[in-house]
C-alpha cells in the first residue's frame, strides 16, 4: 500500500511539474515578444522606430516592416477548405480583425500564412482589419484593448458585432482548419 501511495505522489508531482513547465514556456514566449518591443532590449534605434501601430493594410505592413519574408512560400493551404471559408465568410458577413506586432517573432512567423489564407479564400481587403500593436499590446484606436488582446498574433472573426471566435498566437491545426471551424459554428 505504501509503495502505491509513493508512486501516485511521484506521478502527481511529475504531472504538476510538466504542467508548470508548459505555463512557464507560454509566459516566456510572451515575455520574449514583449521584451523585443521595448527600447531597453538591445535593438538599434531604427528597429525600435519600425514598430507599427494602428490600422494598416497588408501592403502597408509589408512596405513598413523589415521582415525576412511575407509570402509564406512553403505554406500550402487546402483549396477545398479555402473555398468553404470564402462561402461561409460571405454567408455570415464575417469580418476579420488581426492584431500583430511588427517586433514579434511569432507575428513574423504566422502572419504571412494567415494573410495568404484570407487572400486565397477570396476575403475582401475591406473585411480584414490589421492592427499593429506596441510592446504593451496597445494601438491608437483602442481596438486591441476593447477586444482584450493579450498576445499576438491574434485573429478575431466577427459577424456583425458578435465574436464568432478567435485564434491566439498560432492555429491549433492549420489557419484554414481553425478559421473554417470558427465560421462553421452555429
Amino acid at each position: 500500500m505504501e509503495r502505491t501511495g509513493g508512486f501516485l505522489r511521484r506521478s502527481l508531482r511529475f504531472t504538476v511539474c510538466i504542467a508548470g513547465a508548459g505555463w512557464i514556456l507560454a509566459a516566456g514566449s510572451f515575455m520574449l515578444c514583449a521584451a523585443a518591443a521595448s527600447k531597453g532590449s538591445g535593438e538599434s534605434k531604427s528597429q525600435v522606430e519600425s514598430i507599427l501601430t494602428g490600422k494598416k493594410t497588408w501592403k502597408e505592413w509589408q512596405t513598413q516592416t523589415d521582415w525576412d519574408s511575407y509570402s509564406a512560400e512553403t505554406y500550402r493551404p487546402s483549396r477545398d477548405k479555402l473555398k468553404k471559408i470564402g462561402r461561409l465568410a460571405q454567408a455570415r458577413k464575417a469580418r476579420f480583425l488581426v492584431f500583430a506586432g511588427s517586433w514579434c517573432k511569432d507575428s513574423e512567423a504566422h502572419l504571412p500564412a494567415l494573410m495568404k489564407v484570407l487572400n486565397r479564400a477570396g476575403i475582401s481587403a475591406r473585411d480584414v482589419e490589421l492592427y499593429g500593436v506596441d510592446g504593451n499590446l496597445t494601438e491608437p484606436s483602442g481596438t486591441a484593448r476593447l477586444h482584450g488582446i493579450v498576445t499576438v498574433p491574434t485573429i478575431l472573426i466577427l459577424s456583425g458585432e458578435d465574436e464568432l471566435g478567435r485564434v491566439v498566437e498560432r492555429p491549433s491545426a492549420s489557419w484554414e482548419e481553425d478559421i473554417l471551424e470558427i465560421l462553421s459554428r452555429k
